[in-house]
């Protein structure tokens, strides 16, 4: 897995995507955009001969793509469910699923909402972002305890957004259907970590916060932080090769806390893009 993660940092380093992205995100904030510095907040400077002029830079470009935003998610519809005949069980099925969707888009703080609109951020400055629904076992409420103490959750519904160092593909794929699989790449407390698979705990917590592929878009320093990096290998049903598919659930020392079929059978990674790209399923 590793390997293809290396595979899609050398591809989009060699063809300049990275780089622009990069520069797009500092222009964001309003920050030189080929500066080696992280002068995130040098907006102001003095100039002149005698000091009598102040320099101030104004962002326009995060202005646009806010105002762009802002028209985008005024009045965002609630997707509605339709029934594909007029038998009793799926006009029934129809209310529930509609309800299920209002919950979603409406309650929990709008948690659809406010992801689909991180990730259209995401998209607007680096061409695109992505969305990651899952199912979270470790969710919801709790509902019974085994007999070492263990808890067991409902479960619930998971959303996060995803930037563009956050999950890879193979970059000659041109159309995301053609897709078969993507990692993601996500950040949790090793603590949490380590008490949902007890039995890896301790090689859980000696996990240090290393990157392998230094690269990301945070603004701090990670290295005092209980947080550490996750990765979810997902691969889709093929008929004949991969029957169930493949989900392996993993951390960067070989620590694997799963490996099995794929519980969804599909992707659960879903693109946003401002438009499509060509020869790419990256957009622009």
């Amino acid at each position: 897995a590793f390997n293809k993660i290396q595979s899609w940092s050398t591809s989009m380093s060699t063809n300049g995507f990275i780089r622009r992205c990069f520069r797009n995100y500092r222009l964001y904030h309003n920050a030189d955009p080929y500066s080696q510095i992280n002068s995130y907040w040098g907006d102001f400077g003095i100039s002149g001969e005698n000091g009598e002029y102040m320099n101030v830079k104004i962002n326009h470009f995060r202005n646009i793509l806010t105002h762009i935003m802002n028209m985008i998610f005024s009045k965002l519809p609630i997707p509605k469910s339709r029934a594909k005949n007029s038998s009793a069980a799926s006009i029934e099925s129809v209310e529930i699923c509609d309800a299920l969707l209002e919950n979603l888009f409406q309650s929990k703080g709008g948690m659809a909402t406010k992801h689909l609109r991180k990730a259209s951020e995401l998209s607007m400055v680096m061409g695109t972002g992505a969305v990651l629904m899952e199912w979270d076992s470790g969710g919801g409420e709790e509902y019974i305890k085994d007999e070492q103490g263990r808890s067991y959750f409902t479960g619930d519904l998971r959303i996060r957004s995803l930037g563009i160092t956050d999950f890879y593909v193979d970059t000659s794929i041109q159309d995301w259907d053609d897709t078969n699989w993507v990692i993601v790449r996500e950040s949790i407390n090793k603590f949490k970590l380590a008490s949902q698979y007890p039995d890896l705990s301790e090689r859980i917590l000696s996990e240090k916060n290393n990157d392998r592929l230094g690269r990301t878009f945070d603004m701090f320093d990670r290295n005092t932080t209980d947080e550490i990096y996750t990765y979810k290998f997902y691969h889709k049903k093929v008929n004949g090769l991969l029957p169930d598919g493949r989900f392996c659930y993993f951390l960067e020392n070989d620590v694997i806390m799963y490996d099995g079929e794929n519980p969804y059978g599909d992707l659960p990674v879903f693109l946003v893009k401002p438009s499509e790209g060509l020869g790419t399923i990256y957009g622009y």
